[in-house]
Formats: C-alpha cells, sequence, structure tokens
C-alpha cells in the first residue's frame, strides 16, 4: 500500500489517466474520435512502436539491470493487467517496523530495500563493502526522501564478522521484525577454502545466515509476531547433501555442486527451524525468486559452466531485479502468512517465464528435491549443521552457538491450546517475562 508520501509506483508505471491515454494513443479509441486525423495519429504511434522495438529489445537483453527487462517494452496498461502481488496495491504499510536485509547494495536486495523504505519500513541495509553500500542508500534517499535507513559491514562468509554484526545491533537494542537473508553468491572464484574451514559459496550463502538468524531469534522473539525470509534457489534441485562433508572442503569446487548445495540446506534448515520455533511467534519462510538478472551473473567466475549458463539464461528471459523481489517481499510483508512459517514461496511450476514477467511470484511451492520434502532429512540435516556450526564458532573463540529455540515458548503454546479458558492468564504472564525494547540508538543515514 503505497502512501501519500511515497514517489510513484516502484513498477513507474503511470497514474491510470495516463495509462488509458497511452492505450488510446497507441491502439486508437473510439471515445470522440470521429475524424480521420486520430486514426492516422494511432497508426504513426503504432509503427514508432514497432521500429523501436528491436533496438529496445537489445537494450533489455545486453543491460536489464534493475529495470523492468523486456518487460519493460509493453505498454503500462497492459503491464498493468498481468496476474500476481503486486507491492504498489498490495504491499501493507511497514511504519515501525524494522527490517535487515543482507547483500543489500544491489539486485533483489537493493529493490526489497527501496520499496520497503518507499513504504515506511526502517531498514538495515547490511553490505560487504560499505562504499558501495553508501551510493546504494544515497539513490534510495534521493527517490524516497522519507527513507529511514541504517548501512551496517558484515561479510556473510566470515563468522567473526558476522558475530560482530549481530552484536552491534542487540547493543542498539532495535526491535527486528523481519529478517531478509539475501546475501548469496555462485560462482564467486576458484575453489577456496574460508578461515573457517568453509568453502565460500557454502560459507556465505548457508553457515553465514543460518549464523546470523540464531544470533538475532533473541531480538525477533522480543518483536514478535516476526518473519525469517531466506533466499533460496532453484538451483536446490540439483543438490545433494554431503552428510560427510557439510563444510563443502572436499567438493574442490565453487561451481554447480557447491551452489545447489548451499540453496538445498538453505531450504531444509529453514523448514526445520520454523518447526522448532512454533510457539515462538517467529515464522522462517524460504522463497525462490525465480530467474533474474542481477549483478550476480557478470560477478561469478566463468571458468565454470554453471556461471556461463546463468549468464545467457537471465539475459535471454530473465525478470528484472525488481520483479525478482517479489517473492521476499510477499513472504516479509503479507499479513495473511502470519502463522504459515516453514512455506516455500516463489514462481507456480507453470508460470512460463518470458520477456521478465515470471507469472505468479507468490505461490506456495514443493521444493524439487526429495531431500527438502523429507522432515526427518531436513531436522538431521539441521541438527548436523548446527554441530558443525559451533565446532566452528569455537574454534574461532566465538563461544557457542546459542540454543535459542526457546522450549518454554512451545510449552507455554501447548498448555494454550489443552487449556483455552487459561489463555489470558498465560498471555499476560508471557507479556509479563517478556524483555523490554529499550530505546532504538541504530544511526540513521
Amino acid at each position: 500500500m503505497a502512501t501519500a508520501a511515497s514517489p510513484p509506483a516502484s513498477f513507474n508505471l503511470p497514474p491510470a489517466a495516463e495509462q488509458q491515454a497511452g492505450a488510446d494513443t497507441l491502439f486508437g479509441s473510439s471515445i470522440g474520435t470521429t475524424g480521420g486525423g486520430s486514426s492516422s495519429s494511432s497508426l504513426a504511434a503504432l509503427l514508432h512502436w514497432a521500429l523501436s522495438l528491436p533496438g529496445g529489445v537489445a537494450r533489455a537483453l545486453l543491460a536489464p539491470g534493475s529495470g523492468e527487462g523486456l518487460l519493460g517494452l509493453l505498454p503500462g496498461w497492459a503491464r498493468q493487467l498481468l496476474p500476481g502481488w503486486d507491492p504498489d496495491r498490495d504491499m501493507p504499510d511497514m511504519f515501525g517496523k524494522v527490517v535487515m536485509i543482507t547483500g543489500a547494495n544491489s539486485g533483489i536486495g537493493f529493490q526489497a530495500a527501496r520499496l520497503l523504505a518507499r513504504n515506511n519500513a526502517h531498514v538495515v541495509m547490511v553490505v560487504r563493502d560499505e562504499d558501495k553500500g553508501r551510493k546504494a542508500a544515497e539513490a534510495i534517499k534521493r527517490e524516497v526522501p522519507h527513507a529511514k535507513l541504517t548501512l551496517m559491514q558484515a561479510d556473510m562468509a566470515c563468522l567473526r564478522s558476522v558475530k560482530r554484526l549481530a552484536d552491534d545491533f542487540a547493543a542498539a537494542g532495535s526491535r527486528l521484525d523481519v529478517l531478509l537473508n539475501n546475501a548469496g553468491v555462485l560462482a564467486p572464484g576458484p575453489f577456496a577454502v574460508t578461515e573457517d574451514g568453509f568453502e565460500t559459496t557454502l560459507a556465505t550463502n548457508y553457515y553465514g545466515p543460518l549464523y546470523l538468524t540464531l544470533l538475532l531469534l533473541p531480538r525477533l522473539r522480543a518483536s514478535a509476531p516476526a518473519r525469517v525470509v531466506n533466499v533460496a534457489s532453484f538451483g536446490e534441485a540439483f543438490g545433494r547433501v554431503h552428510w560427510d562433508d557439510l563444510r563443502g572442503v572436499d567438493l574442490r569446487t565453487s561451481g554447480l555442486p557447491a551452489y545447489a548445495a548451499s540453496k538445498l540446506y538453505l531450504l531444509m534448515a529453514s523448514r526445520d527451524l520454523n518447526r522448532r520455533l512454533r510457539g515462538t511467534g517467529v515464522d522462517v519462510f524460504a522463497v525462490h525468486p525465480g530467474i533474474v538478472s542481477t549483478p550476480g551473473e557478470l560477478k561469478s567466475d566463468r571458468s565454470y559452466p554453471v556461471s556461463v549458463l546463468a549468464l545467457i539464461n537471465s539475459r535471454l528471459h530473465g525478470q528484472s531485479e525488481l520483479r525478482g523481489a517479489l517473492a521476499p517481499l510477499f513472504a516479509a510483508t503479507e499479513p495473511r502468512l502470519q502463522g504459515r512459517g516453514g512455506t516455500y514461496i516463489g514462481p507456480n511450476s507453470f508460470g512460463v517465464q518470458l520477456f521478465g514477467w515470471g507469472g505468479s511470484n507468490t505461490v506456495a511451492r514443493t521444493p524439487v528435491n526429495w531431500a527438502a520434502r523429507d522432515a526427518a532429512e531436513c531436522r538431521r540435516l539441521y541438527d548436523q549443521s548446527r554441530a558443525v556450526l559451533d565446532s566452528a564458532t569455537v574454534a574461532a573463540g566465538l563461544g557457542a552457538v546459542p540454543l535459542t529455540h526457546f522450549a518454554e515458548a512451545q510449552q507455554t503454546a501447548a498448555a494454550k491450546a489443552l487449556a483455552p479458558a487459561t489463555q489470558s492468564q498465560h498471555q499476560a504472564q508471557k507479556q509479563h517475562q517478556q524483555p523490554q525494547q529499550a530505546v532504538s540508538s541504530l544511526p540513521l543515514l
């Protein structure tokens, strides 16, 4: 829901009157057009559009950037007719909400930050490169003068950096309503192992986000109802669980095997963590943004076939970054999803993803990989991942990973279900025990 203070629509659609005027200009209108001059003008406009189409297609394929890709070649009124969740129309006002987004300086993360700030959320932009992050924040401020933004630095591949981020955020005393784990890499370079002993892709895409989530769970619970949104990928279909090598050090590649495993692990852990958090008011979602044209494909190492295929695929029929942000934004903000954690959200299986449009990007999906559909396998992976992560944090001098599943909250929820008559008493006791929110000291840009 855009507010009065909001800039024009995120999809840059013209107002309704202009859309109708555009339709009349392009295809002619029978309303008040009796002369031949109007008909000739319509034909001229149609001819101009047809002649400019090849150049527009070339620009969309070569440099789709953060625009609408090939979808932008359609008239605004035609784009309005496309079905699906629209942030301009459907996103609620986020005033008073604090949302942390990792990888917020470009791609899907930047678009999510921009639209959430436009809808009055206080957005904490977590970036690896502070200079790039500051430029991204300034771009948002130019478009959304009322934006509330905080910039924080962290390298998601480094556990020490993730711990510092969580500690700094907790020290600010801010509430946290949504954690959007968006940062990720695809074929980042030659095979390498991080200082914490993880293959780089697995460290960035899985272990870093998992560690950050566990560290921030107390703050999320204190702000409940709250959500964790993990950006997965269709790459999960090609992944498998390497039970004897969860760190990925024996993969000897940072290509498809590492990427697919990282996204599969993230999807499986999301499902099981949500199960463990029932009764806490914290929902965990995994989302699949669809095939998206982002700077990630340009940065990836071309020596890997998956990198070349991803670049070609995204240029041929990838969505824009903006449309790729729909699934994460839907999971982060849609009121109807409250209490429905564990849902996997993304394009429907039959959505024709052509011309920058991914069909319905915000429907419940079933994971392709059988392991992500097996609750026992998800639980096993989560337990073993916690053990691996715990050994890594202890070795790094960061201490054991805190146990933040809040079993007592689950017991309280079960007691309410068994004794509805005492529900109000339990709620009062829970509120009494809830830690008080301190005044936030997060610096604004």
